[in-house]
């Protein structure tokens, strides 16, 4: 197989393939009955290169020495190497995790109990605030099934490892035909917006995360239909910006509120708290909303904590 459709990488700290592949097969939003699932110590995914808008496929396997190898569907260029990187979390050193966890016992238990598991995120902050959009005052499940319409509908479909996969429409695509969708006018209008912004590099991953996260809220804030809340899910599951407390994601709070037995609506108090998890506060968000998720996902999947190779 060429060097152009495959990529090797080393994981800087702990990191298990398994956990991810386990999290994604029950993440609603990206959910599509149509897809055939991948066994559950690989992950198989299709995504639209961020900024070239093509379709491309990737298997990823893990060896046992922790060594991540991921198979492209197509030849791949920098663009969806670096994605890949980042929709999995491997561009980012998480041996850090040990330090926050000395310094805070909660989250200590929860890398006890989701070993190596790390953040998987949208495939470009372009999907996730087009997802914000699909999302806003319906049910998740609702939400989801108009997604997986709108990818049957206009999306690509890639073969990956004898896997079929569709991808979300492009923008331009989104764009073109979303007056033509069977959907309320706000959703379209908003969703029109968010192909407008992609296709004009406002949603480009490298640029937000390059910026201070409150300035790149900011920006977010500009494109019509995003919010408080939807430019913090961008920003965090789309470009994944690691350091961010998502200061409107209510769940969260709950969830928090019930572990440190304390108010979900004193912002000073959480602001405090969450500082000790530096320099990963978004990973650490991540781990608390998966927590009622972790003990089935690990469960049903017989997972054992990988041993990790010296970094």
């Amino acid at each position: 197989m060429s060097s152009s459709t495959t990529l090797e990488i080393e994981p800087r700290g702990p990191f298990d393939l398994r956990a991810s592949a386990a999290f994604l097969a029950g993440f609603t939003p990206l959910q599509d009955t149509a897809q055939q699932p991948a066994a559950p110590e690989e992950l198989v995914t299709a995504f639209t290169v961020d900024g070239e808008w093509s379709p491309q496929g990737v298997r990823v396997l893990q060896d046992p020495d922790g060594t991540v190898r991921c198979q492209f569907a197509s030849p791949a260029g920098s663009a969806a190497r670096d994605q890949v990187r980042r929709m999995l979390c491997l561009d980012i050193d998480g041996s850090a995790l040990d330090q926050v966890a000395a310094r805070d016992p909660h989250v200590a238990d929860l890398m006890r109990r989701a070993p190596g598991l790390r953040p998987v995120l949208f495939a470009s902050p372009y999907e996730a605030a087009a997802w914000s959009v699909l999302s806003q005052r319906v049910r998740m499940t609702q939400a989801a099934a108009v997604r997986a319409r709108l990818c049957a509908e206009l999306g690509d479909v890639v073969d990956i490892a004898g896997v079929r996969r569709t991808v979300f429409p492009r923008p331009d695509t989104l764009l073109r035909s979303a007056a033509d969708l069977s959907l309320p006018d706000t959703a379209r209008d908003r969703l029109q917006a968010v192909a407008r912004a992609a296709l004009d590099g406002q949603l480009d991953a490298a640029m937000l995360r390059s910026l201070d996260p409150q300035d790149a809220l900011r920006r977010l804030l500009t494109i019509h239909g995003i919010g408080p809340f939807s430019a913090e899910l961008t920003l965090v599951r789309g470009a994944g910006s690691p350091d961010m407390f998502p200061a409107q994601e209510r769940r969260l709070r709950k969830v928090l509120s019930r572990v440190y037995h304390h108010s979900a609506d004193d912002d000073q108090y959480f602001a405090e708290v969450s500082r000790a998890w530096s320099p990963l506060r978004s990973w650490v968000c991540f781990l608390f909303r998966t927590t009622e998720a972790i003990p089935l996902m690990f469960s049903a999947r017989k997972l054992t904590p990988r041993k990790e190779s010296p970094v």
